[in-house]
């Protein structure tokens, strides 16, 4: 049974691809390998969401969940179909590439937290040092005064 809605086309991507069948994904789709989109990927199970479509161009927000060892971890991407030849078809070449904006997000997301943590303990580490050398900042301050004012000679004032 073909599929006759972009929302279908990527249903039965997106099934073919969790059930490992790259042969049946792709039909499904317009360029590239479904066989090493799956291996990059490796869906365990996949959500569609939001529909946009424009003309013979549409996308559908794509949440993919990836079992990593014990662990589940949720991929965002946007699935891309484009209609030819009378049948919509996933690109998998542009589904792949909306990839790198999350892939960049969550990069810069982690090098915040590294900054953040990062300092947080330059900044304690900082204000541990100085309240170490606030004493002994003061206490210079106060030896330079006396020092000062034992070197002014009283001088008469005549008129």
């Amino acid at each position: 049974m073909e599929p006759k809605t972009p929302e279908d086309t990527a249903l039965y991507f997106w099934q073919a691809m969790q059930n490992r069948n790259t042969e049946a994904a792709q039909k499904l789709s317009i360029d590239g390998s479904a066989a090493k989109f799956l291996d990059k990927l490796k869906p365990q199970s996949f959500e569609l969401g939001q529909v946009d479509s424009n003309g013979n161009r549409a996308t559908i927000k794509t949440t993919l969940t990836q079992l990593n060892g014990i662990e589940t971890r949720e991929v965002l991407l946007t699935t891309v179909l484009f209609y030819q030849n009378e049948k919509w078809r996933v690109s998998i070449k542009q589904t792949e590439s909306s990839l790198l904006p999350g892939a960049l997000r969550k990069l810069f997301r982690n090098l915040e937290e590294i900054g953040n943590t990062l300092g947080d303990k330059l900044g304690a580490s900082f204000n541990e040092t100085i309240n170490e050398a606030l004493p002994v900042i003061e206490e210079m301050v106060q030896q330079g005064v006396k020092q000062l004012e034992d070197s002014i000679e009283a001088t008469p004032i005549t008129q």
